[in-house]
């Protein structure tokens, strides 16, 4: 056929079907034959301009439609669709300029409404945009489309009661399709109806597998409620179909934190922001992610750079006092909390993070009245109350803060202690005579010292006790006056009836300070080990003293509580026999040693413990920062000056010289943050005033 042979109507019929049928390509076929037969008709310039918007061919369409309305001006149906193409090509404003000129025409045409409302929801005018659509189901209370874009607007403006029932309005009049699943979800999760909003979403994904909107929201709701690993995979499949999707890419971040897997993390917010650099979210995260991998700095600057972006964002203050509470910049951390509580009085992390720089900065009361704070606003939020044990124990508030202790195992999975057994442990109630009872060292090695002395309290109920350790503690371990079987971390366990760990026994036994158990030696060194130090020291000429200037450098703990050697040198003038005590020696604190021959390195014939606990037998005194060895030595009863920085751990309470843990232990501490010239001072008096005293006694024996 043809263009001659075409009769226009039935030609125009003819393509009019095929398009309502979906044959796109036959039905523009038949309109570009008629306009190539027969003058310009406006109709079919603009059926065949909706088939070039609905092709993607956003500006052939546009000229169509303009074409359209130069033959005939005042079609309302022309000017609405030229206004969807308008929208498709980023020109939004006159696009509803063509909306006005149609709506002037024809006020209750509801395709043109809707297209309003579509058009002032991508321009981010959701208040205009739920006029247009109520509109709509003003005039058409069936319109399901209409209920749609109001569920989305009501959503954006952060009313999802009003979603709800829009959403629900377009499935009780038949929608069916994922969207309007979706939005209710949508609508469910903002309500916090999570399990409700998954069902939905899940209904949504039946519909359209690859709904990125209903996998996104679904990957959201499941990271609410703790379902890490799957909410991972939603995320996951969302970026399987578009691997740039900004929000999922934050939400996958999200759960990797959680999962600390703290590289992966740190991957996902680098996409972020190679596609948003000041998207503000994603660089407080990242901070986050980088302070887990210890790169302090870059989180620092990432903090800084998002309050470039927005001065008053109160999360990334909060994120900021986080990464300097890991300095052990407590001033400045707490100027940050004070700011974001200022923009964000509710934010219970500021509240949190005060009450930790306070205590930094040796003001436990009142960083315990933060703490409290924080719970008032949230009564389960579980960092908060472990922060008030640390301030109440500080404060020799033991009969409160050994039960609020407990709360460490209530935090996340980012927080640093994890429950092992799924049972409560044991906490003195329940009568344990003839059952077997699993204690379990849970924190750091001095911990394991300090607490071992509750184990023979324990056997004296009547109990069968086993006791698992790290493997280098059991041969100290085992000196203790008590039957018990000892397991090394890591090795399969007997059968026992219940648990409990170490540091929970003080809340077992209802520990205040009137009742610490401090009858000292309970810890014993080996003697043929003792009778080997013996003979490589030799003949004792002057009294020998042990020196320990550093913790483990990997704990955060360690820059605070640790000195330098350079520091600790003005000791060693002194006419005394020093002996290095410590373990983990750093290789430049070995080079510097070996410029002093009054004191000897003894790192390398310490293999565990029990090395160590026979050396500290041989010696007067030992003088240790805050470690390990300091727990050992008073464990031993030998006599211990225990150097403490100003903001000293729980454990030291407040002020005191005595230990109520150790009779032996005399406590030193910095007169300000950061002055351990002054302790070292102090100490040098102390031993040029006691060389005389009955420490020294007895020098020249054994």
């Amino acid at each position: 056929m043809t263009p001659a042979d075409l009769d226009p109507d039935a030609a125009f019929l003819r393509a009019d079907a095929l398009q309502r049928g979906g044959d796109m390509a036959g039905a523009a076929e038949i309109y570009r034959r008629l306009l190539a037969a027969y003058p310009p008709q406006s109709p079919v310039l603009n059926k065949l301009g909706q088939i070039e918007l609905r092709m993607g061919n956003a500006e052939a369409g546009i000229a169509l439609l303009r074409r359209s309305l130069s033959i005939e001006p005042g079609q309302p149906a022309v000017l609405s669709n030229l206004a969807v193409g308008l929208r498709l090509t980023g020109k939004h404003e006159e696009a509803l300029g063509c909306i006005d000129r149609a709506l002037a025409l024809a006020p209750d045409r509801v395709k043109t409404w809707n297209n309003a409302g579509d058009i002032l929801c991508e321009i981010n005018r959701f208040d205009e945009a739920v006029k247009a659509y109520s509109r709509v189901v003003a005039v058409d209370p069936g319109n399901v489309r209409a209920y749609c874009g109001l569920a989305a607007a009501y959503l954006e403006l952060l009313m999802p009661q009003q979603a709800l029932a829009a959403a629900e309005s377009a499935i009780a009049k038949g929608c069916n399709d994922a969207q309007a699943f979706g939005l209710r979800g949508s609508a469910l999760k903002a309500l916090k109806r999570l399990q409700e909003a998954l069902t939905d979403f899940d209904r949504a994904l039946v519909r359209d597998p690859r709904d990125v909107v209903a996998l996104n929201n679904k990957g959201a709701a499941l990271l609410i409620l703790g379902r890490w690993n799957e909410a991972l995979v939603c995320c996951d499949r969302v970026l399987a179909i578009n691997p740039n999707i900004v929000q999922t890419l934050y939400t996958r971040g999200k759960v990797l934190l959680v999962l600390k897997r703290f590289p992966e993390a740190l991957e996902t917010y680098n996409r972020v922001l190679a596609l948003n650099a000041d998207s503000v979210e994603a660089l407080c995260n990242r901070a986050n992610a980088l302070l887990a991998v210890d790169r302090c700095d870059e989180a620092l600057t990432d903090c800084d750079r998002a309050l470039a972006i927005d001065a008053n964002l109160a999360e990334a203050l909060c994120n900021r006092a986080n990464v300097l509470l890991a300095l052990n910049r407590y001033d400045e951390a707490l100027i940050d909390c004070d700011r974001a509580l200022a923009l964000a009085p509710g934010m219970i992390e500021a509240h949190n993070n005060r009450g930790v720089a306070l205590l930094g900065l040796n003001r436990p009361q009142e960083a315990l009245a933060a703490c409290e704070r924080a719970v008032a606003i949230d009564a389960g939020y579980a960092e908060a109350y472990w922060n008030q044990a640390l301030s109440r124990l500080t404060l020799g508030d033991y009969e409160n803060g050994w039960k609020l202790f407990e709360w460490r195992w209530q935090g996340t999975p980012q927080r640093q202690f994890a429950r092992e057994f799924a049972d409560p442990p044991w906490l003195g109630e329940e009568d344990v005579a003839g059952k077997t009872v699993l204690l379990h060292a849970e924190q750091g090695f001095g911990d394991t010292f300090q607490f071992s002395r509750y184990i023979p309290m324990v056997c004296a109920l009547g109990a069968k006790v086993v006791v698992r350790a790290p493997e280098n503690t059991l041969s100290v371990l085992a000196s203790l006056k008590a039957e018990m079987t000892l397991v090394a971390k890591g090795q399969p366990l007997p059968a026992f009836d219940v648990h409990c760990p170490l540091m929970s026994l003080p809340l077992a036994f209802k520990t205040v300070l009137d009742t610490v158990p401090a009858k000292v030696p309970y810890l014993y060194a080996d003697e043929a080990k003792r009778a080997i130090w013996r003979k490589a020291l030799g003949d004792k000429s002057r009294p020998r003293i042990g020196l320990c200037w550093t913790g483990k450098p990997r704990m955060t703990v360690d820059a605070k509580r640790s000195m330098t050697f350079a520091q600790l040198a003005p000791l060693l003038r002194l006419p005394f026999s020093f002996h290095a005590v410590n373990k983990d020696l750093r290789l430049e604190d070995r080079a510097a040693a070996a410029a002093f021959p009054q004191l000897a390195v003894h790192t390398d014939e310490l293999h565990d413990f029990s090395d160590t606990a026979a050396l500290i037998a041989e010696l007067d005194l030992v003088i240790s920062v805050d470690t390990s060895l300091a727990h050992l030595t008073g464990a031993l009863g030998k006599p211990v000056w225990v150097l403490l920085p100003w903001a000293s751990e729980w454990r030291w309470l407040m002020d005191r010289r005595d230990s109520p843990w150790y009779p032996t232990a005399e406590l030193f501490r910095q007169p300000a943050d950061g002055d351990w010239q002054s302790v070292i001072g102090e100490v040098v008096r102390r031993l040029e005033m006691r060389f005389s005293e009955p420490l020294f006694r007895g020098i020249g024996t054994n």
